[in-house]
């Protein structure tokens, strides 16, 4: 709900999609259930945010960043709010050092793979605002 309540978005695709962002990657649920359930655009953007477990983690993050980079615009945006969620609790759970810096890495570069968004949709403007304070916060804790 960060995407509706922090960062102000109304759009039923996003919201959707958002609610739904981890359901392929942590579920039984692939695609195609997805598509039938609740359309192509929120099957995309959740495919879109769904890491291949198969694969090992260093080419996993790497073929993840790429194709979240060409993905629809909403699905940086979700990311950004997955961020957001990983911060914050981060902060809550009074994380230092290095797994402070892991955390704060990652909101980094999920604002770096929305940067363009924002011009042309205020709802990532407003992410990455939001988001870029919370960083800072937390570095400041250590």
């Amino acid at each position: 709900m960060t995407v509706a309540v922090v960062f102000g978005c109304t759009d039923e695709v996003v919201l959707t999609a958002a609610l739904l962002h981890d359901t392929i990657e942590d579920t039984t649920t692939d695609f195609d259930d997805l598509e039938n359930e609740v359309g192509v655009q929120v099957a995309e953007i959740v495919a879109a945010l769904t890491k291949n477990m198969a694969m090992p983690n260093e080419q996993r993050e790497s073929e993840y960043a790429a194709r979240l980079v060409k993905a629809d615009w909403r699905a940086r945006l979700i990311k950004l709010a997955d961020q957001f969620d990983n911060v914050s609790d981060a902060i809550a759970s009074g994380w230092t050092g290095e797994k402070m810096k892991k955390v704060v890495g990652k909101a980094e570069k999920a604002i770096e793979w929305a940067t363009g968004d924002e011009a042309a949709h205020a709802a990532t403007a407003r992410a990455m605002r939001v988001l870029e304070k919370l960083i800072e916060d937390a570095k400041s804790r250590g």
